[in-house]
């Protein structure tokens, strides 16, 4: 599984995507994340208060994004997805460089 394979599963299963954050840079308060850590390395963890918790690392992406997958549907990450434009937020509105969606 790749990036592309992962954003389709997301959009298919009508999750909510404010707390999902897919990229280079590391976000908190309540993100579900699956950053790239230089060229062979991915790493997952949820961020709360600056904390990385159930952080796991990865040598393939396709392990990494397979992982992520079965986190986020196990805990629902945000529910049901809400439609909104393509590029913004989904708590503010604003166009979010980090988020692949």
């Amino acid at each position: 599984m790749d990036l592309s394979k992962l954003e389709k599963e997301i959009k298919e299963l009508g999750l909510e995507e404010s707390n999902i954050n897919v990229g280079t840079a590391e976000r908190y308060d309540g993100y579900y994340n699956l950053i790239r850590i230089g060229t062979r390395r991915w790493e997952f963890f949820y961020g709360t208060d600056r904390t990385k918790t159930f952080r796991r690392e990865f040598k393939t992406q396709t392990e990494a994004c397979e992982y992520f997958l079965q986190i986020i549907k196990r805990t629902g990450a945000g529910g049901k997805r809400t439609e909104r434009p393509s590029g913004t937020s989904a708590r503010c509105g604003i166009r979010c460089p980090y988020s692949i969606w």
